[in-house]
């Protein structure tokens, strides 16, 4: 599943790797239109909060409630005062970690304008709010710098030290052994990646993006319930921790549908050693109606493309590639992510064989089946993998 979600990565990407905070960015989703930008100055004071709806420089990465989002971009929850203070607690990391001089000193004159003058950008964005509807597209607040010579706000976010220093805290997670304490390291040096199987400089042995690894159930850990040799489970290097974040949002984003009433990803193995031909047969995959049944034409869509991937294959002189299909059937329950079941390497031309033996089921009629009641001999028979786990468990498992 982990080394699935790292091609993902590596076939989006195309053979051009991107920085580890892109990878990490999860973006703020669609419906999150309205950019508030809380500006100031090149000298670090308040100048006010202007309205944006492009999201240009914003690399957003979601904080704990009770603590703060890395970037310095918020999402709003329905208080100013507490968006403002949410920035505040960021700014106020940010002074300490980052070392690049000028950059360090503007944050910390700007942490102090914004203490100083809080209840004044509270009340700006206040009135920014009022001047559009949050009910369908929400708003979000970010620190910017703004010159008289700008044409728009530039987000700090956009700063490479503050999406480095949003990568340490992302990554500095999977490296404690309690989120609590933060003397325990779970930082391993010199070891091998369980991911990609190389020997890295630098391991963490408590990753945990997925919730579906524990290091708290006595029989899971190598060690026992020993959390300080937890590592030795499940090691995982810097490069395959931002690869799987990023191919697991760009899967669920893209690539999540429905089948008989149970979830699934749709996870393409594409072998094919040109990477720019792999990116483009994956935005062919993509690039298909997002909501995808058996009962629909979606599904017959996507396999129609087969003949049309071959052919680039084809230009490839190879038998060897080939591209097919992993569905990962999961359930997400509060946090808790897990895998039901896993369908390996489905080949598109075996997605149709289903697909056209269903149109012949669908031809028929009830009455085709000689049934015993009268009123249903003329009823169109509907056929969905709904039908196959009625016919096999009561309970649909």
């Amino acid at each position: 599943m982990f080394s699935k979600l790292v091609e993902v990565c590596r076939l989006k990407e195309g053979g051009n790797p991107l920085p580890p905070a892109v990878r990490l960015d999860e973006g703020l989703p669609d419906n999150y239109h309205y950019g508030l930008a809380i500006c100031f100055d090149d000298n670090g004071q308040y100048v006010d909060v202007k309205l944006t709806e492009n999201k240009k420089g914003i690399i957003y990465k979601s904080g704990p409630s009770n603590g703060y989002d890395p970037t310095a971009v918020s999402k709003y929850a329905g208080n100013a005062d507490k968006g403002v203070k949410r920035l505040g607690r960021c700014l106020k990391d940010l002074c300490e970690k980052i070392q690049a001089k000028p950059l360090q000193e503007w944050l910390k004159t700007v942490f102090l304008s914004l203490e100083e003058s809080s209840e004044q950008i509270s009340k700006d964005l206040q009135s920014s709010l009022t001047s559009f509807d949050t009910k369908e597209r929400y708003p979000y607040f970010y620190i910017a710098r703004f010159s008289p010579q700008d044409a728009a706000p530039v987000p700090l976010s956009s700063e490479k030290e503050v999406q480095a220093f949003m990568v340490d805290w992302a990554l500095s997670s999977y490296g404690r052994i309690n989120k609590e304490d933060k003397n325990k390291s779970l930082q391993i040096k010199d070891k091998t990646c369980a991911i990609c199987g190389e020997k890295r400089d630098l391991i963490y042995g408590n990753f945990s993006f997925l919730a579906c690894y524990n290091l708290d159930k006595p029989g899971m850990v190598v060690s026992g319930i020993s959390k300080a040799n937890a590592w030795k489970n499940f090691p995982v290097c810097t490069d395959c921790i931002t690869m799987v974040s990023a191919g697991y949002r760009f899967v669920v984003e893209n690539l999540q549908f429905r089948l008989g009433g149970m979830n699934y990803l749709l996870i393409p193995d594409i072998y094919v050693k040109d990477p720019e031909l792999s990116k483009e047969i994956l935005n062919c995959i993509v690039e298909r109606p997002k909501q995808t049944s058996i009962k629909t034409e979606p599904l017959d869509k996507i396999t129609s493309d087969e003949r049309e991937i071959l052919e680039e294959l084809s230009e490839e002189n190879t038998f060897k590639d080939h591209v097919s299909f992993c569905l990962v059937f999961f359930e997400e329950k509060n946090s808790s992510w897990k895998i039901t079941g896993e369908i390996p390497q489905v080949l598109p031309s075996r997605i149709r064989t289903l697909y056209n033996a269903k149109k012949q089921l669908e031809g028929k009629t009830l009455g085709d089946t000689r049934c015993a009641l009268p009123e249903l001999n003329k009823k169109p028979f509907k056929f969905t993998l709904g039908t196959i786990r009625s016919f096999a468990s009561p309970d649909g498992n």
